[in-house]
């Protein structure tokens, strides 16, 4: 019985969609696509005809493509065939797309070779360059009548070369009505059809099997497919690179490229998630954009995209698409209504220098993308084998980064800020130490940017500041402690946090730290910076500018917040003695500068006396370098202090003895 029931419902379904069939069908035919389509088909084919056959018997068809000349009976044997009823109209480009003859033209026999006839047809140019013919339906208005032309534009292949494009024009008025009025007689029928009574009953089963199809469709596509851009993911970008890499030519090239959005996760953090993805999307449709149609643009997951571009012959090709893809980052994307400028570490392999392997390929990209980051981001690079290297330093330094923190085994060096006037010690400026495995130093410029890229800095970064402050709380009440902050730690809006939780735990009087930062942090989302800033400012820190005057636009940000003090940078200490009145001139300026907008000046890598006498003649409030003593750990803090009261205070009484002894 449920087979007899399961064979009468096969023949009703089948019964159903015959039925549906029909009126589907019917309606099809009555839509404005079908008609074009067949109009296009039968156009198409009659069109490329006509073409072939010019092209085969116009004479001196050399001449005519160069612009030159053109023998007078080549024209009468064109216009003897376009009057014999071949085409309407008759056109001819050279291989840039260049109108060389034009039939409907007004006395063109004249203006062959003249810039009237000599304007570029894009679409001709497109034809050219493809090598497959095109054809466009096109509706005009003439004598107040409604006329229909199909056009096609066709390649002329000499020699197993493009050398030109033929367009050919036909009237298809007549034809157009003929056939839209036979789909109406269509249309009624798949009307008649509907009443019948299967319609109802074809339709719902249509629509039981289009969702069942589109799910199964969907299903197939999402497990190829990125569900948020749509690119392909990584099983179907390794899948399509493999059969790629095998078909390729032996002078041919595949290029590998690596993207990483550069701070993407800050965007998340920034605004929300929402306007992440909506990036994301941004990203994937403008790189699609940067791309040929045979290049594969895929994304990896999370902020990282892959393109793959293949069958390059020549290194110039090459370069021009890679910075094709390079200038996707140029300009803002539009996100959460807002413009926000976004960069990229980019990173290309080629094959077959950097691997014939698909897996090969992709390390040694990400691997060059990766040195960019090292590098500062927002940039590209093509890899080197010497990239290996610089990558496992790298992990090995993150690796230092990560036992260290797990461990506490960091160290904080104090370098003293002496106050000029009365050449005492007033403070001292906290710096991070990393020892390597055999004990020794790693310098702060190899270890710091990996600890912002691996966002490890906000860690880092509040460690910093508690054990800086609870340093700092033992020393004498009036000395300073002077702290640099992370620009990563802004991006992430940690830094108010943690600066607050160090001042609470160390109860350190907020009035005797200094929260350095440098220009640099300023250039980008300066708003976001500057709310920070004064919530930083709120607490009763005091907030410095680093290294004022190495950036163009110092001035204009002390005028937008109220910085307590700026450091003078060490390249114009170092000038005041080997550049003589000019640089005396240029730090007098800064300096004056600085106490006229209220701030306390420090000029920075104060190595000699004789800088030292200068910045005091130019009345500059503090000073700090190997002058005055070389970072040192907690532990020699009082030792340096004590040292640096004994000479006065036996100067004194040596003085004493000897009016004593006179």
């Amino acid at each position: 019985m449920a087979q007899v029931i399961k064979l009468k419902g096969y023949k009703l379904a089948l019964l159903m969609i015959a039925v549906c069939a029909v009126l589907v069908s019917g309606l099809i035919v009555i839509n404005q696509n079908a008609t074009d389509r067949i109009l296009k088909n039968g156009a198409h084919l009659r069109h490329i005809q006509v073409a072939t056959y010019f092209e085969r018997n116009i004479p001196d068809l050399t001449n005519v493509l160069s612009g030159a000349a053109t023998a007078p009976e080549t024209l009468d044997y064109i216009e003897k065939e376009v009057a014999r009823g071949l085409a309407h109209q008759f056109r001819i480009y050279d291989s840039s797309g260049r109108l060389r003859i034009d039939t409907l033209q007004l006395n063109y026999r004249a203006t062959i070779g003249q810039n009237i006839v000599g304007n570029v047809n894009l679409a001709a140019a497109e034809v050219a360059v493809q090598g497959k013919p095109v054809i466009t339906i096109k509706n005009v208005e003439v004598n107040q009548k409604s006329e229909v032309f199909t056009e096609t534009l066709v390649p002329m292949i000499r020699y197993g070369k493009i050398v030109g494009v033929i367009a050919v024009v036909g009237k298809e008025t007549d034809q157009y009505a003929t056939i839209k009025a036979s789909f109406r007689k269509a249309s009624a029928l798949a009307a008649l059809l509907a009443l019948a009574g299967f319609a109802i009953p074809a339709i719902g089963f249509y629509r039981r099997t289009r969702e069942k199809v589109e799910a199964d469709d969907r299903m197939r596509f999402l497990a190829h497919h990125d569900s948020l851009t749509r690119l392909p993911n990584r099983a179907h970008f390794i899948e399509a690179l493999v059969s790629g890499l095998r078909a390729r030519a032996p002078d041919e090239t595949v290029s590998l490229h690596f993207i990483d959005i550069d701070y993407f996760k800050e965007v998340n953090d920034r605004f929300d998630h929402s306007a992440g993805d909506q990036l994301l999307v941004g990203i994937a449709e403008r790189l699609q954009e940067r791309v040929r149609g045979s290049d594969i643009v895929a994304r990896l997951g999370g902020d990282e995209f892959v393109i793959a571009q293949f069958g390059f012959k020549e290194k110039s090709a090459c370069e021009m698409a890679t910075n094709r893809i390079v200038s996707a980052f140029a300009k803002p994307f539009r996100v959460a209504g807002r413009d926000m400028a976004v960069t990229a570490s980019i990173g290309t392999a080629i094959a077959p220098f950097d691997g014939g392997k698909a897996d090969e390929l992709i390390r040694n990209a990400d691997t060059a993308a990766y040195v960019v980051k090292g590098r500062g981001r927002k940039g590209h690079c093509f890899f080197e084998q010497r990239f290996d290297l610089e990558r496992e330093r790298r992990q090995m330094i993150e690796d230092m980064l990560r036992r260290n923190l797990a461990n506490n085994t960091f160290e904080l060096h104090y370098q003293p800020l002496v106050n000029l006037g009365e050449g005492r010690i007033k403070g001292f400026e906290a710096l991070l130490r990393m020892r390597d495995g055999g004990g020794n130093f790693v310098p702060p410029v190899d270890f710091i940017p990996v600890a912002e890229e691996t966002n490890l800095i906000d860690d880092i970064g509040s460690w910093v500041l508690t054990e800086a402050c609870k340093t700092a709380a033992t020393w004498p009440k009036d000395m300073e402690l002077s702290v640099n902050l992370s620009a990563a730690q802004f991006r992430r809006a940690s830094v108010v946090d943690a600066t607050s939780k160090a001042l609470v735990v160390s109860e350190l009087e907020p009035r005797r730290l200094m929260l350095e930062i440098t220009e640099s942090l300023l250039l980008a989302n300066t708003d976001h910076v500057l709310t920070q800033l004064g919530q930083l400012k709120s607490l009763g820190a005091s907030v410095v500018m680093d290294d004022f005057g190495t950036g163009y636009s110092s001035l204009s940000y002390m005028m937008r917040f109220p910085f307590d003090r700026f450091k003078v940078d060490r390249s114009f200490v170092a000038s005041l003695e080997n550049q003589g009145g000019e640089a005396r001139k240029v730090v007098q300026t800064i300096i004056s500068l600085g106490h006229s907008l209220n701030m306390k000046v420090t000029a920075e890598g104060v190595e000699t006396q004789k800088q030292a006498d200068i910045l005091k003649e130019l009345r500059c409030d503090d000073a700090q370098g190997w002058l005055y003593g070389r970072p040192i750990p907690a532990a020699d803090i009082p030792v340096l202090l004590l040292r640096s009261v004994l000479p006065a205070r036996e100067t004194k009484d040596t003085v004493s003895r000897k009016r004593r002894k006179a």
